[in-house]
């Protein structure tokens, strides 16, 4: 019953994400009326949809607290250190929480580290995160809902009101990681102490990269295989001295603590309720059910905040031990021959098949060898986890002593890092893989619960299941499989009668995707960054392809060699199939480009004005440059090209500005990508009026500091066109039928 409660909860939660309160309350009522009407009504019935109704309410109640109790602007407030600072390039960032136990982003000058527990007065700007601005985009600020922090501040001096006064997580925390750091090098350590506690500060990207390409992530977070093993730590201290009932007492207290000192994420609050209610059921001679055990740590993570739905730990955490529980007996027979090795090969392989729809869901993988990776180090997780707390007391007691511990310690964690490091170089161990779609995943699920005999309406009784039980026809299986996929190939490669064109939200930068009536896909610039590290390829440009089920880029267009304009095309061409690449006729800057394409045989075509390049039933007109330009300016040597269907056409115009637009002539369209971002240097009265466009479309970053778009370009487009801008919009959305327009 607890189950059934749970997902009811879970569906009134994701109605209150996706419907207005109305709405939410109309369908409600709806149901309850179709289940009179056809005499289906019990109390049972009325208890899951009143509980779905309230979560829905409740859930509702949250978003609106959490997007209208603060507003963007100053803030003045007293805030509480509660976490480690986190390095960036220009300032530190830690978490905060105010004296209403509101948290916040706290960006900082950077300095000194403050302490957990330091109380700082401060002035900032308070800056509500931003939602989802692309198709299938990160929700940015549900993702820090989901964590209870409202937004961010920042703020370029604050005072030391309050120095930290004694906090015993705090203290345990601080001296883990001080004790730790004197016994192991940084990459060992980081490792041990992010095994241990679950902090992951001190691991190097290049080591998380490492352990996401070979499916070991999971290791660094704080879940139930480190709650299982300091359950057992302290019941094998304290079984001896205080009895085995007393032990229970005794580990319900430690749980709670190892539970606080790791953080309280999702995975270790889910961990840590379930064995406690465990320990309760011996207490009191009761049987434990793992399934509700499950369902009761989940609704006690909702009610204190059902956003946690938008955690992927907390659906990671859950998928992996439900597939545990599900399966693993099932696969324990099924690995029988495998001896010692039975056990743990199927946890990992049952917990691997549930969690691996989800890992492509939200990270666009699949780890080939993550079954084989995860064989080679879950053992070595609890030894470390134990072995790490013990050594810790001994150096507090001896330090000469932990330090001759220590180094056994350490070829287990050089070990783990050895493995995660030669697996991840292995080629196509890691697979890049489109999003999969509700569909997809659902009809994954289906045929893995349907082979295991999980769904037990459809069995067939003379065949065998995985583990000796009922098994289905593997021509039934693989007969669903064919239809499916030819079903959704059909639909997916049907030709449209218009193109779709999405002018993507990238920051200050550029960059559109086209897709043409018969299914090509075209990219045209790719965004970047040329004052930061962020990687605009890897962060937006890429999971927004992928997320669009787009594996091959048939045509790229870039239009100048500007790192806002051509970063994000770098990553494209390294990590995605692409056949062309057409830049402009003696443009300078691209020598990567050349390198990457010679490597992996991408033909580069060079154009110049006069030229036309045919896609389907769609053309592009190059309009500029003409090879007597001056090549040194790339703004004003960008590549300029029309792009037309049927009737209707669009102008790309790069970073130009007014001495080019002066040259570029048949540039009449229905709509324009606006120039420079919107720059005052750009879009003269003179071009606008030739180009007289119906709609203009400026790609620019919100709240840039070049001051784009100019208020003197925007109020010039309005006298001809609808402007829209990312900055404001978000992703720009455009179907261009042959004789008409409509946009989103």
């Amino acid at each position: 019953m607890l189950l059934v409660i749970l997902l009811s909860s879970i569906i009134g939660i994701i109605l209150g994400l996706y419907l207005r309160f109305n709405l939410s309350i109309v369908l409600f009522f709806l149901i309850i009326i179709i289940l009179i009407l056809v005499k289906k009504v019990s109390a049972k019935i009325i208890v899951l949809i009143s509980c779905s109704l309230i979560f829905n309410i409740y859930t509702m109640a949250q978003i609106s607290k959490y997007d209208t109790k603060y507003k963007n602007g100053i803030m003045t407030s007293n805030l509480k250190i509660i976490s480690y600072k986190e390095e960036k390039n220009y300032y530190d960032k830690y978490i905060a929480k105010n004296e209403k136990g509101d948290k916040f982003l706290v960006y900082l000058p950077r300095g000194e580290e403050l302490k957990k527990g330091t109380v700082i007065s401060l002035e900032g700007e308070f800056t509500l995160p931003d939602k989802m601005r692309n198709t299938g985009g990160f929700n940015y600020r549900r993702y820090l809902n989901s964590q209870k922090i409202y937004g961010s501040i920042f703020s370029k001096k604050y005072e030391i009101i309050e120095t930290p006064k004694f906090n015993l997580i705090y203290y345990i925390q601080d001296e883990v990681q001080e004790t730790l750091s004197k016994l192991f090098p940084k990459n060992e350590m980081g490792l041990i102490i992010g095994m241990m506690i679950g902090e992951t500060k001190d691991i190097s990207e290049e080591i998380l990269s490492n352990f996401q390409k070979t499916g070991i992530t999971h290791l660094l977070a704080v879940s139930g295989s480190n709650v299982v093993y300091v359950l057992l730590m302290v019941q094998f201290i304290f079984k001896k001295i205080i009895g085995k009932r007393g032990s229970y007492f005794v580990s319900i207290i430690f749980l709670i603590i190892f539970m606080l000192i790791s953080g309280a994420s999702s995975s270790v609050v889910r961990a840590t309720i379930m064995m406690i209610l465990s320990i309760i059921a011996n207490i009191l001679y009761l049987k434990s059910d793992t399934i509700s055990n499950i369902s009761f740590s989940a609704l006690i993570l909702l009610l204190l905040n059902p956003l946690t739905i938008y955690d992927v730990g907390f659906i990671l955490s859950f998928g992996g031990t439900i597939g545990i529980v599900l399966l693993s007996k099932d696969f324990e027979k099924l690995f029988r021959n495998f001896g010692k090795l039975s056990e743990t090969l199927s946890v990992t392989v049952s917990a691997q098949l549930v969690l691996t729809p989800i890992m492509m869901y939200y990270f666009n993988t699949f780890s080939i060898l993550s079954i084989i990776t995860n064989m080679l180090v879950v053992p070595l997780s609890g030894t470390i986890t134990i072995f790490g707390f013990f050594i810790f007391l001994v150096a507090k007691i001896f330090f000469p002593f932990a330090q001759f511990l220590a180094n056994s310690l350490y070829i287990l964690a050089r070990f783990i890092l050895l493995v995660s490091n030669i697996f991840s170089k292995i080629p196509f161990s890691n697979i890049q893989i489109i999003t999969p779609n509700f569909f997809e995943i659902i009809f994954f699920y289906f045929i893995l619960f349907y082979s295991t005999g999980k769904i037990k309406f459809l069995k067939k009784k003379k065949y065998k299941y995985i583990g000796n039980k009922e098994k289905p026809s593997i021509k039934l299986i693989l007969s669903l499989v064919c239809i499916f996929i030819l079903i959704e190939t059909i639909i997916y490669n049907f030709p449209k009668n218009y193109i779709d064109i999405r002018c993507i939200d990238v920051g200050q930068g550029d960059s559109i995707f086209v897709k043409t009536n018969k299914r090509k896909n075209i990219l045209i610039d790719g965004g970047g960054s040329e004052t930061s590290s962020y990687d605009v390829g890897e962060n937006i440009l890429l999971p927004y392809l992928l997320d669009m089920r787009v594996n091959k880029i048939d045509l790229i267009i870039s239009s100048h060699s500007d790192a806002d304009h051509l970063d994000g095309l770098i990553t494209i061409l390294e990590k995605m199939k692409v056949n062309k690449f057409v830049i402009a006729k003696n443009a300078i800057g691209y020598d990567k480009v050349f390198d990457i394409a010679k490597n992996k045989n991408i033909e580069i075509i060079e154009v110049e004005k006069g030229d036309c390049i045919i896609v389907d039933d769609v053309k592009f007109e190059v309009i500029s440059p003409d090879i007597k330009m001056d090549n040194s300016d790339v703004n004003e040597y960008s590549l300029v090209v029309k792009m037309i269907y049927g009737s209707k056409s669009m102008l790309f115009t790069g970073d130009i500005g007014e001495k080019a637009e002066k040259n570029v002539l048949n540039v009449k369209s229905d709509i324009l990508k606006v120039g420079h971002h919107g720059s005052k240097t750009s879009s003269s009265e003179e071009f606008i009026n030739r180009v007289n466009p119906s709609l203009s479309i400026i790609s620019v970053g919100k709240n840039n500091s070049f001051g784009h778009p100019s208020p003197e370009v925007v109020e010039r487009l309005k006298r001809t066109s609808m402007v829209y801008t990312t900055a404001e919009h978000g992703e720009i959305k455009v179907k261009m039928y042959q004789d008409l327009i409509k946009i989103e």
